[in-house]
């Protein structure tokens, strides 16, 4: 708290960004959430850790570098957020909408993405290793160069989304929808395409050794 105090001397801000600091600072306290209408928000570089964020509105918010480890931030409504470099290890995102959200070059390793809206968003080198991705909605997603290592992305949707270089290695995507998907020298070795949906899918130079390729629907 006091550093959040020392904040708000320090650049002098109004009242209602004040507010809004002292709510998020009261926020990493909290195990039920407080609905918080965060829309337009410049929170970079703000320490978020843990907060318990559940069902607030941060519409065109602006995270960039802001660390959000462990925090809750299920069924948020994040329509073209900036969580650019943002530090998202552990958190929860289940059911989140991040429509046209930039989160590239941020870190998801671990996090909870379970039906999350992801359309259209910008996760360049992003690291979601062993994110869990569970019927994730992933349309003309950019993943270009991400890593999705030992992800969970079972009956995820990823029509239409460039995976151009991502890392699948070990990745759950069976019964995954990836019509359409451009998966130009993506690393698909071990990955579980068991009943995945790879119609009119480019795989041309990726890596397919010992992935489970069992039903996968290729034609």
């Amino acid at each position: 708290m006091e550093d959040t105090i020392k904040k708000i001397h320090e650049l002098t801000l109004t009242k209602e960004t004040a507010n809004i600091l002292l709510a998020l600072e009261l926020a990493k306290n909290l195990t039920t959430p407080i609905q918080l209408d965060l829309r337009d928000v410049d929170l970079s570089n703000t320490d978020l850790s843990g907060a318990n964020l559940s069902g607030a509105i941060l519409h065109y918010a602006i995270l960039q570098d802001t660390n959000l480890s462990g925090a809750n931030l299920s069924k948020t409504l994040m329509n073209s957020a900036n969580f650019h470099q943002a530090d998202l290890s552990g958190a929860d995102l289940s059911e989140a909408d991040l429509y046209d959200a930039t989160i590239d070059y941020a870190n998801l390793s671990g996090a909870n993405l379970s039906k999350a809206i992801l359309k259209e968003a910008n996760l360049m080198e992003s690291n979601f290793s062993n994110a869990n991705l569970m019927e994730a909605e992933l349309i003309k997603a950019d993943l270009t160069y991400a890593n999705l290592s030992g992800a969970n992305l079972k009956k995820a949707v990823l029509r239409g989304a460039d995976l151009a270089n991502s890392n699948l290695s070990g990745a759950d995507l069976s019964e995954a929808v990836l019509y359409d998907a451009y998966l130009y020298k993506a690393n698909l070795s071990e990955a579980n395409l068991s009943n995945a949906h790879l119609e009119d899918a480019d795989l041309y130079d990726a890596n397919l050794k010992d992935a489970i390729k069992t039903g996968t629907i290729l034609e």
